[in-house]
């Protein structure tokens, strides 16, 4: 688990859940601040107890993982207790301006259902990804923070020393989320997906890589 203190605390930004509502939940009730950011990996699609995201308090975001049906995920755009965030959305949080990318490859989905545990379009397309990059290319200073799911390619072997890019483990997830760090080194750079609790620098951009369950408050 990350706690991370930087001044005032105003956002939490919580790791992958895969469907553990009620720990979810826990987490969020003992939130100094009223908003919260999910990394994806919800758990949308999955069976889970949805009357517990109705007695969530505060704001609550999430963005989508690769273990979340992209579908179902959005029947809480407009949802009170807990809104979905789309990929590419740039939003501003407490002054601080926020860049969300969802979405990556599962290593294992081979070994799942298509429609049931696995969905086909987990990854956003070469096309959609694209349209972030130039989006992020037109723009003319770093956001504040950036949070993802995956993590850009460099960032790999900072959280799993013996990570080596081969071809079952290639995503253009994460090709795309380094041309996005190559362009706009933002201040801060948060994911999941990993499940490892990582702490580090690359270039001006701090990292936090979040295990499942874990938070970082910003």
């Amino acid at each position: 688990m990350i706690i991370i203190y930087l001044g005032v605390i105003e956002l939490r930004i919580i790791g992958d859940i895969h469907g553990k509502l009620w720990e979810y939940k826990n987490i969020i009730d003992a939130n100094p601040s009223d908003i919260s950011i999910q990394v994806g990996d919800f758990g949308m699609g999955f069976k889970i107890e949805y009357d517990v995201i109705q007695k969530l308090k505060g704001e609550n975001y999430f963005i989508r993982g690769n273990h979340d049906n992209p579908e179902k995920c959005w029947e809480y755009i407009n949802d009170a207790n807990l809104v979905y965030i789309p990929d590419g959305t740039e939003m501003t949080l407490d002054g601080r301006e926020i860049l969300f990318i969802g979405g990556a490859f599962s290593i294992d989905w081979k070994n799942r259902l298509e429609g049931v545990s696995w969905w086909r379009n987990e990854e956003l397309s070469i096309s959609e990804l694209y349209d972030i990059i130039d989006k992020v290319s037109l723009r003319n200073k770093p956001y504040d923070i950036i949070i993802s799911h995956d993590c850009p390619e460099s960032a790999c072997k900072y959280i799993e020393s013996s990570y080596v890019n081969c071809s079952e483990w290639n995503s253009r997830t994460r090709h795309a989320l380094q041309e996005v760090l190559d362009i706009n080194q933002p201040k801060c750079w948060i994911h999941g997906h990993w499940h490892i609790s990582r702490k580090f620098k690359l270039g001006n951009t701090q990292f936090f890589s979040l295990p499942e369950l874990g938070w970082v408050d910003l």
